[in-house]
C-alpha cells in the first residue's frame, strides 16, 4: 500500500483492564493525495487471523483486489 501512496500505521491494542474488549490489531492507511486526507481503518480481534487478516482487510478497503483470477 505504501507503493500506492498510502501512509500505513499498525497499532497493537491490549485487552481492556476490565475485559470489556479483547486485544486486537488495528491498521490505518492514510491517503495524503486527497484534500482532506482520507483514512481507512481495519481492526481484527486477536485470534482471528492477526496481522495478515488485518492487512488483507485494509487492502480491500483501499481498493486492492486480492482475488486470484
Amino acid at each position: 500500500m505504501s507503493s500506492l501512496g498510502y501512509n500505513v500505521s499498525v497499532f497493537r491494542l491490549p485487552s481492556s483492564v476490565m475485559d470489556t474488549w479483547p486485544a486486537c490489531v488495528e491498521m490505518h492507511a492514510l491517503d495524503l493525495s486527497q484534500d482532506p486526507p482520507v483514512k481507512h481503518v481495519a481492526r481484527v480481534v486477536e485470534g482471528e487471523g492477526g496481522d495478515y487478516r488485518c492487512a488483507c482487510l485494509l487492502a480491500e478497503l483501499v481498493g486492492i483486489d486480492l482475488k486470484d483470477d
